[in-house]
């Protein structure tokens, strides 16, 4: 084993670890919806190279308007944190897509907004799961941790996504 790959599997097995323990048992699968994981695609692939990678894009000017409704509605130049987001994302996830090839499954926002059950579905046939409405339902709201992130709001007054949300910002 040549020093790059030593240090490869050294990574692999760190947070491999980490995500074992964060979930409290060994776990097949591990779900990072970060938004900023397009700075990381290929070193993610690099070190789980069996892994699935599903890829969920959005429309440039929605994530515009959330970033500005979200982050930036007391100053239009908070928008500058967001910069990546806006500009270097769209293409890092066309190039993860390159990278991580036939193990990738590309959604989109406004589809799975649109059609959660069909596209939930889709999801699990491609993971070998069984889907359940649960996984897309929200269910019981004060059963449900509180978001750190993101929309604190609006996820709290629906039941499932919707669909009116997918082109909202066109207004």
């Amino acid at each position: 084993m040549d020093d790059r790959e030593l240090f490869v599997d050294a990574q692999r097995r760190y947070l491999s670890s980490i995500y074992e323990i964060k979930r409290g048992k060994r776990s097949r699968y591990f779900l990072d919806k970060t938004p900023r994981y397009y700075n990381i695609i290929p070193e993610l692939y690099e070190l789980f190279p069996k892994a699935y990678f599903l890829f969920l894009i959005r429309h440039p000017i929605a994530v515009l308007i959330s970033i500005m409704n979200t982050w930036a509605q007391k100053s239009p130049l908070e928008i500058r944190h967001c910069r990546n987001d806006l500009l270097v994302a769209p293409d890092s996830l066309l190039d993860g897509l390159d990278i991580v090839g036939d193990r990738a499954l590309l959604l989109r926002y406004e589809e799975l907004l649109s059609n959660p059950a069909f596209q939930t579905e889709r999801i699990c046939k491609w993971l070998k799961i069984d889907s359940q409405p649960q996984m897309y339902m929200y269910g019981n709201k004060s059963k449900v941790e509180a978001w750190r992130m993101g929309d604190q709001k609006f996820v709290y007054s629906h039941k499932e996504p919707c669909a009116l949300r997918a082109t909202a910002w066109e207004s």
